[in-house]
């Protein structure tokens, strides 16, 4: 199995990155000519990115010089110092930098010698190849020289390989067989092309061609400022360059309507400012004062700052997509505790901006990690690290990123160097000659580590394929790779004592418990995933009860408005009919009373009549007795001594009998007159009663009628309220 490009570089360079996802500390070797060069002077970056493609023909970005002084400062390449208010830095790498024109014309003879030679071969053998291409399989071999038989034993070999393979194998043989001397530049030679192919594996890392279609990058105003070319040249270059970067990798920039005022206030601001000749205090103040071309160019600029903004590429149609995407309650909640975590501000809209553009990208990545810049959906970029600083905190305490992740908050220099670790920087051709004896210097100093590097490639080299394959995997794994120093306690020199096999096994033990922590990590964020998603199932049930409950309140205070309103109608109609029932009452009783008046009238001339009959009857029996006893008493008649005469008898017996009759009229009165004088009573009263219109039939069937009516009327008022409650 051929030892990969990737292998050595991860091997030499990136297992301090794999361990703590530190790229610098590995490329430190490297870094250091390019500080020892100018010791003494300021640093200063844009300087640094020329050395280090002068050296190597490795680009890198003014922004990842200025991202990685930390870094650089902390391994004592450099020295902090003050230069007015800002902090400066002063190159100090203990390497003394010194010219290396001799090691290359060494180095170019040998180079020249193994193509010649290989020429030979392949004229003989009826093959071609190009210089270069000799060149090339020259240091890729000689980077690789401890591991030559493995290339020898490569069955899928072409047949221009194998020769190559041959050719260089009879070339280190004739060097060997040499004096020291040459031993020695062949050493060297080696060490330097294990860091060519290191310098070559940053010029163009595996992923380079790997796109970022998908990824959206928002940016705040200040950097929006920068973009439209309003502050220092250098400033203005270097944006420029991040903005071509970003473009060519696919991403694509958009910002909010927020920014866009944010910076319309700051440049309107600043123009004020330069009218009133008030203290400079900001950039844009100080590009102001420089010219007053600059205060042509930013007034025309602030125009049409729309137009402007996408001008340089930038998307300004994103606000309504970003206005809905961070509406939803989690997000809402976030945004909250954003706001509280990126701590006072002086502006407190500013604030509010930031920590809603937070809670966006948060939102938009799903509340995930991310691993690679290309897995991102979203990145807010700033200039501002306080921010990245505070929000960074405030992710890894709510376990939404974890140490060794990308924050979707990153600043303009993070930004640059994340681009150049993905996509590389391809700058000038270098001579391989030249190249090699650049990269030789960088680790002259320092070949113990490039030592125990190549006895740690050697041991794992005695392994089968599918454990070179293992170990390959695990060392390209920036997670494995962690394990693989946090074993040997971060000291690749005890490595070097520990058996192979016994080494995997005990790296796999590691990964085997690290995938188990990572698995119960998941598994808790599943957890948690759950628990917010059921919070936010329960926030929202309770919400709709709620809404549920205050439209059935509303609707029961309606229906109680309503009740109360045919309350007050059944109130009112009832006081009506009792109204109409008092006032129907009081007719009927003032009609009553007057056919009751009548009807006494009428009762009493009824009466009176009756008496006029009785008596009129009584005379007319008492005549009737008086002529029959006249006829019956023509003698007189003697009782006891007695005599009633005619006379007596006459006037006598027509008394008794009438008074009799008298007395039997009024003791018996349905056995004598009284049936004759109350049938002319009767008649007598109802004659009357006509007379004066009384109809004692009909009166009562109406005043029955209007009694009846009143009570439907009432029970019809009743059932109304009721069918409306």
């Amino acid at each position: 199995m051929d030892i990969s490009r990737s292998l050595i570089h991860y091997s030499l360079v990136h297992e301090e990155f794999s361990k703590s996802r530190d790229l610098i500390k590995g490329l430190l070797p490297i870094f250091a000519p390019a500080i020892a060069k100018h010791n003494g002077e300021f640093y200063n970056p844009e300087t640094f990115t020329a050395e280090l493609e002068s050296m190597y023909g490795l680009k890198m970005h003014p922004y990842v010089a200025e991202d990685i002084i930390p870094k650089l400062e902390a391994e004592n390449l450099l020295c902090r110092t003050q230069a007015g208010k800002k902090a400066a830095y002063i190159n100090k790498s203990e390497q003394v930098f010194k010219s290396n024109i001799d090691q290359v014309n060494i180095f170019k003879e040998l180079i020249d010698a193994f193509v010649q030679a290989t020429e030979v071969m392949l004229h003989s053998s009826g093959l071609t190849m190009e210089k270069v291409s000799i060149e090339q399989a020259f240091h890729h071999r000689l980077a690789r020289l401890d591991f030559i038989n493995e290339e020898f034993n490569d069955k899928e070999s072409t047949e221009v390989e194998r020769l190559l393979n041959y050719s260089f194998s009879r070339f280190i043989e004739s060097m060997s067989e040499k004096d020291r001397k040459y031993q020695d530049i062949l050493e060297q030679a080696h060490s330097g092309a294990m860091i060519v192919e290191v310098i070559l594996n940053l010029r163009t890392p595996p992923d380079s061609e790997k796109k970022l279609d998908n990824v959206q990058i928002l940016v705040d105003a200040p950097i929006l400022i920068d973009l439209l070319g309003l502050a220092d040249s250098d400033l203005v270059k270097y944006s420029n360059e991040l903005i071509k970067q970003i473009s060519s990798s696919g991403a694509k920039l958009i910002t909010t309507d927020y920014y866009i005022q944010e910076a319309r206030e700051l440049i309107q601001n600043s123009l004020r400012n330069y009218h009133n000749e008030k203290r400079r205090i900001t950039d844009l103040d100080r590009f102001l004062l420089k010219s007053s071309l600059n205060f042509t160019k930013t007034e025309s600029i602030v125009r049409d700052l729309n137009g402007s903004l996408e001008k340089k590429g930038i998307d300004i149609s994103a606000s309504n997509y970003i206005n809905e995407a961070s509406t939803s309650q989690r997000a809402l909640t976030l945004e909250d505790e954003v706001f509280s975590a990126l701590g006072n501000y002086q502006n407190e809209k500013a604030q509010a901006r930031d920590a809603k553009s937070v809670a966006l990208v948060v939102s938009k990545n799903r509340y995930k990690e991310i691993n690679n810049i290309s897995e991102a959906n979203i990145l807010f970029l700033t200039k501002n690290s306080r921010i990245t600083e505070q929000i960074n905190s405030y992710l890894r305490r709510k376990k939404i990123i974890l140490d060794g992740t990308i924050s979707p908050v990153i600043t303009d220099r993070k930004l640059a160097t994340l681009l150049w670790v993905m996509h590389g920087g391809q700058g000038k051709n270098l001579v391989s000659s030249e190249l090699l004896a650049n990269c030789h210097r960088a680790i002259e100093s320092k070949i113990s580590i490039l030592k125990k590097a190549k006895n740690t490639l050697l041991d794992i080299s005695k392994l089968d394929d599918e454990g070179k394959e293992h170990i390959e995997s695990i060392i390209n794994n920036k997670r494995t790779a962690y394990c693989l120093l946090d074993k040997v306690g971060g000291n690749i020199d005890l490595i070097r004592g520990k058996d192979p096999k016994d080494l995997i096994e005990e790296i796999i033990k590691e990964i085997t418990l690290e995938q188990q922590e990572i698995s119960e990590i998941e598994k808790n964020k599943e957890i948690e995933r759950i628990r917010n998603e059921t919070r936010s199932e329960n926030e929202a049930f309770k919400k709709e009860s709620e809404n549920k409950v205050q439209a059935l309140q509303t609707r029961l205070s309606v229906l109680e408005n309503s009740n109360n309103h045919l309350v007050k109608e059944k109130s009112e109609t009832e006081k009506k009919l009792a109204l109409a029932t008092e006032s129907i009452g009081t007719y009927l009783k003032t009609q009553q009373e007057e056919k009751f008046r009548k009807i006494r009238q009428a009762k009493a001339i009824s009466s009176f009549f009756e008496i006029i009959t009785t008596l009129l009857l009584i005379f007319a029996i008492f005549f009737v007795i008086k002529e029959i006893s006249i006829i019956n008493t023509k003698n007189p008649i003697n009782i006891k001594g007695i005599i009633l005469t005619e006379q007596f008898l006459i006037w006598f017996a027509p008394i008794l009998i009438t008074s009799l009759n008298m007395l039997l009229t009024w003791r018996i009165p349905d056995y004598s007159l009284r049936k004759i004088t109350k049938f002319v009573e009767k008649k007598m009263f109802s004659f009357l009663l006509s007379l004066r219109g009384i109809d004692l039939v009909k009166d009562e069937r109406i005043i029955r009628g209007v009694v009846h009516s009143s009570s439907i009327i009432v029970n019809e008022s009743d059932v109304s309220v009721n069918e409306k409650s």
